[in-house]
């Protein structure tokens, strides 16, 4: 398959193929998305794959791949998406990531451990941020400008723990938040009422104590609480 380098779209997804996910997916110099999700694929993700220059859209998800991802991915300068959700990734989430200009990153699901750092980067465009189910300790926003186009956030059971970030209040685009169970304590922020594009938020299951803001009623489009 490694000649044919006019190949736009691949995917293999929900089959029964196995070993390590093949080297020469890196000579599909056109393809744009990829999708090898809910196999049985396993190893490292191929540096290889920092060869794509036009690829899109990653989905790697529902397989057993180990090790951490590779920094070659910087130079797939036009990705958007990715899915690594449901693997057996090592250590945190690399910060290099929030310096891609992608709309969505999910990594769900028992693939990640230790701190995320989410640090500056110009233009961002991230949409879509799913780290939920991991054993994520904890968060920290460089600038939370980095964020200001984010729309969904998915951060439950992990193992989070302090209080909520005020800084959720000036994400002006946020329309979805769950920290729901993690170890958060003390009070919801009143800044969140500042937040007025929410539609849903979940706390379940932490340790928070006091009342709900009466600045959360300027949240007008919130719809579940």
């Amino acid at each position: 398959m490694q000649w044919l380098t006019s190949l736009n779209y691949l995917s293999l997804r929900s089959n029964n193929f196995s070993g390590e996910v093949p080297k020469w997916l890196g000579c599909l110099k056109n393809l744009q998305e990829l999708d090898l999700s809910n196999n049985g694929f396993t190893g490292q993700v191929p540096d290889s794959v920092g060869d794509l220059q036009f690829i899109k859209r990653i989905d790697f998800s529902s397989n057993g791949l180990s090790g951490s991802l590779p920094e070659s991915m910087i130079s797939c300068r036009n990705l958007a998406e990715i899915d690594f959700s449901k693997n057996s990734l090592l250590g945190s989430l690399p910060s290099w990531l929030f310096g891609m200009r992608l709309q969505k990153i999910v990594i769900s699901r028992k693939s990640l451990n230790g701190h995320v750092e989410i640090s500056a980067a110009s233009d961002q465009t991230l949409q879509v941020l799913d780290l939920s189910g991991n054993n994520i300790s904890g968060v920290t926003f460089e600038e939370i400008k980095v964020l200001d186009k984010l729309q969904t956030l998915y951060l439950s059971h992990n193992s989070f723990s302090g209080s909520i970030p005020v800084k959720f209040g000036r994400l002006k685009s946020l329309e979805v938040v769950d920290l729901s169970s993690n170890r958060l304590e003390g009070f919801i922020p009143k800044e969140i009422g500042a937040a007025t594009s929410l539609k849903s938020v979940s706390f379940d299951n932490n340790y928070l104590t006091g009342e709900i803001p009466e600045e959360i009623g300027s949240c007008t489009f919130l719809k579940s609480l």
